[in-house]
Order: structure tokens, then C-alpha cells, then sequence
């Protein structure tokens, strides 16, 4: 049986001086594989829920629920990986594919539609 994997950005941190981040475009049909989803509930709790709330509503940091009808995967990995405002930057603490599986699971992963 076929696997679906994610298909979203993939984070790469550069090896340069200036220690940029790149985020590469993805497909435009988002598709995530829910074992990478369940993957980023978990992260979204231990990293994001003190901020953004357990469901993503938004407590000191905005409705998370929402940020995905802004903006687009790269650009959603693009706010995760540098920080935006009063968010910090996580493309240090956490890894490519915690970022990758956070976002997936901020895009997808609610019981119901942001409100």
C-alpha cells in the first residue's frame, strides 16, 4: 500500500555565516499523512499551545486556527522557522521535521473548521 507523505515546504537551514533559512515553495495540493499530523499535535502542545492555546484559539499569540487562510505553507514554515513579531523563532530548537509536522498539524489537524 501506497504511503501519502507530507507534501509541504522543506525547511533547510543554510550552513552559512549569516546563518539564513531557506523555505522552499510547495505543491499546491496539500496533502499530509495523519501519522505526521498526530506527530505535530504533540509538538503544537509542548511548544506552541502556551501562546496560541491547546486548540489553537489564540491566547497570547493569535488563533493559529486561522493563519492558515492567510497565508500559505511556505509562508506559515517561513513565521515558524524565523519568528514574527512577538514570536520567537523555533528553526533552531526544533527540528525540520517537527516544523514541517507542527505546521502540517496547524493546517489540518483540528476536529472542526477555525472559527
Amino acid at each position: 500500500m501506497c504511503r501519502r507523505w507530507i507534501v509541504v515546504a522543506v525547511v533547510v537551514a543554510t550552513a552559512s555565516c549569516s546563518g539564513s533559512i531557506d523555505v522552499f515553495t510547495p505543491p499546491p495540493d496539500e496533502t499530509y499523512d495523519p501519522a505526521i499530523v498526530a506527530a505535530g499535535k504533540d509538538i503544537h502542545l509542548r511548544t506552541c499551545a502556551t501562546c496560541h492555546g491547546r486548540e489553537g484559539g489564540g491566547r497570547a499569540g493569535p488563533n493559529v486556527r486561522q493563519v492558515w487562510e492567510r497565508l500559505n505553507p511556505a509562508e506559515h514554515l517561513d513565521v515558524v522557522v524565523a519568528g514574527r513579531e512577538k514570536m520567537p523563532a523555533f528553526g533552531r530548537s526544533l527540528s525540520e521535521e517537527d516544523i514541517a509536522a507542527v505546521v502540517a498539524y496547524q493546517r489540518f489537524g483540528w476536529s472542526d473548521p477555525p472559527s
